[in-house]
């Protein structure tokens, strides 16, 4: 039966929950990269725009991705290349701003990207978690904690993250609504953005298997999530010669992945005779790890079977390559771990204490990114 005015209340509710939250973070992050670039000294040389409020959305990888959009890719041998960085999230900068080598139209093209997918993502997630039954309460805190997160600024500069989490969370939500040819779409366009993509396969095709009588259709569908991979490596191949370019280019970043590869990085690092120097260097990173093995285990406990697959190795893929360096950026794409932590914080109180250490903590990685310093 259905609820008078069930649709206003729901669509009031999304608006509440996600578009007022999506705006104040919004706010809250400009205002604190202003004052960081009122207050200190920035440590960038070739700004991209003379415009402070502009210029601070884009540091470190973003600079790839506006040059990707500008040249388009370039690969030099042992060196870090551009072939590295998959071609989604620069080929629409591209698109938006017609073509321009502009660096602060694209910079504007990749900020609005990143704001806009991270609202859709928002809306997207909060409309799975409810389909799946988790109650409101608990909704609503982790699109919270997702925005709190102390690296979810990140959503909102010249990266890829809110547009993965977008294609990501749009994937699974086709895919409960038995709309896999767009679930299909969704995950080779996740594919085309990120390494972790390709392996959307998976957690699909799990999905799939629960579905009677015509689980074949999502299985065809999860088979199509690595076409996007495909496409990108037959561009490489018919441009570098190479399918598996983007795979030795990553290796100049030390992101390789193997028995060998992780046995060499152990040997180097017990061999190090400044071992804890190198520690304490990563100790923030190595902190964000144990948080995130922890929700895993509590995702692999709570979450359904698709959801434990998808964080797991959302977790699991970085710190294959033995480089935990950005490990507390990774983090924010794997939704399910902001589920664990909304139901492990349900007594209010720890629920607050933990949402103004988390926005505080934010406040200061926005402080050092917008000055051009490191932070994941």
């Amino acid at each position: 039966m259905a609820v008078p005015g069930g649709k206003t209340r729901d669509r009031g509710g999304a608006m509440a929950e996600v578009l007022w939250p999506w705006a104040l973070s919004r706010a809250g992050i400009l205002l604190v990269g202003l004052i960081a670039l009122a207050l200190g000294t920035s440590q960038i040389e070739y700004p991209v725009s003379r415009w402070p409020w502009i210029e601070m959305w884009a540091r470190w990888d973003s600079g790839w991705y506006i040059d990707i959009a500008t040249h388009g890719y370039r690969y030099v041998p042992g060196q870090m290349s551009s072939v590295a960085y998959y071609p989604l999230y620069p080929l629409l900068m591209r698109l938006l701003t017609f073509g321009s080598a502009d660096r602060q139209a694209l910079t504007i093209a990749g900020w609005a990207i990143a704001n806009l997918s991270l609202l859709g993502a928002l809306y997207g997630l909060r409309a799975l978690l409810l389909r799946d039954g988790l109650e409101p309460l608990l909704v609503r805190r982790t699109l919270v904690l997702l925005l709190a997160f102390p690296t979810a600024f990140f959503y909102g500069v010249v990266y890829t993250e809110s547009l993965f989490l977008l294609l990501t969370v749009g994937a699974f939500y086709c895919a409960g609504l038995d709309r896999w040819g767009l679930a299909a779409m969704l995950g080779a366009l996740g594919a085309a953005t990120r390494s972790l993509g390709v392996l959307l396969c998976v957690p699909l095709a799990i999905k799939a298997m629960w579905q009677e009588p015509r689980r074949y259709r999502g299985l065809l569908a999860a088979a199509a999530v690595p076409l996007g991979l495909a496409a990108f490596m037959a561009y490489l191949w018919l441009t570098f010669g190479d399918p598996l370019v983007f795979v030795k280019a990553s290796a100049a970043w030390g992101r390789t992945l193997g028995f060998q590869a992780a046995a060499e990085r152990l040997r180097e690092l017990a061999a190090s005779a400044d071992l804890a120097a190198r520690v304490r260097a990563v100790w923030m990173d190595l902190a964000f790890l144990g948080a995130g093995c922890a929700l895993v285990v509590g995702a692999l406990w709570r979450q359904p079977a698709p959801y434990r697959v998808y964080a797991l190795y959302a977790l699991a893929l970085p710190v294959a390559t033995m480089q935990v360096v950005s490990v507390p950026r990774y983090l924010i794409v794997a939704f399910p771990l902001f589920v664990v932590a909304a139901q492990w914080l349900r007594p209010r109180w720890l629920y607050r204490v933990m949402l103004a250490l988390c926005i505080a903590a934010q406040a200061a990685c926005v402080w050092r990114w917008s000055l051009g310093y490191w932070v994941a």
